[in-house]
């Protein structure tokens, strides 16, 4: 019997296949999940006006579009994280809003750099609905959404994903820094909002994960 069991491995070690099967085992990653909490502050400098929308039938008096980059301090607050979302983060987004309802959509992208690693960011993108005044200025705007990113490490040959991403539930509130002088949308604005915060009642879901399975 002992003499079978060394022909039947000598012939699987010579076809390959226990090499290939302890090699394709060490790859694998286990999955994994954790929840992450957290908060975020945006300043918006003063910009530019938005711009009505034209064409299509649509009154250039209901619907504007207007762009818009934010910068500020992201927090990570969670007690168990696979990476960290504590950095300074940079929204770049483009917001389609009805006068008439005061109803916005935002969509854009999610840059955070880390302050003592600059071998590592997390990027992506969000979608967010936010509401706010009927008419020229809305403000305060509330909203909700979900970002979905990535951590990227940097290599001879540029960044590319380590394989750690996570899926935020994002809910933020946006409000004039000073009283616009003239009713305009040109006072620079402050986005504060939270990912995985309870506090308002409810769950906001937000988890990082990695792997999948094998």
């Amino acid at each position: 019997m002992r003499s079978l069991k060394r022909i039947a491995t000598a012939i699987f070690v010579a076809l390959g296949v226990i090499g290939f099967t302890v090699g394709i085992a060490s790859a694998i990653t286990a999955p994994r999940m954790d929840a992450v909490v957290g908060s975020f502050t945006a300043n918006s400098p003063a910009g530019l006006l938005p711009t009505p929308c034209t064409g299509g039938g649509v009154s250039p008096d209901t619907f504007v579009q207007s762009h818009g980059v934010a910068t500020g301090p992201a927090l990570d607050t969670s007690t168990s994280e696979l990476f960290s979302l504590a950095g300074t983060v940079t929204l770049k987004s483009k917001q389609l809003a009805d006068l008439t309802t005061g109803e916005i959509v935002a969509t854009g992208s999610f840059l955070l750099k880390y302050p003592n690693d600059a071998r590592h960011i997390v990027k992506g993108s969000f979608q967010a609905v936010a509401t706010g005044t009927p008419g020229t200025n809305p403000y305060p705007v509330t909203g909700r959404g979900f970002a979905n990113v990535s951590q990227f490490k940097k290599t001879s040959t540029g960044f590319v994903p380590t394989g750690l991403k996570a899926l935020l539930n994002v809910e933020f509130i946006t409000t004039p820094t000073a009283p616009p002088p003239d009713g305009s949308h040109t006072a620079p604005t402050q986005t504060v909002g939270h990912f995985g915060d309870p506090t308002d009642g409810y769950d906001d879901l937000a988890a990082e994960f990695v792997g999948g399975c094998p």
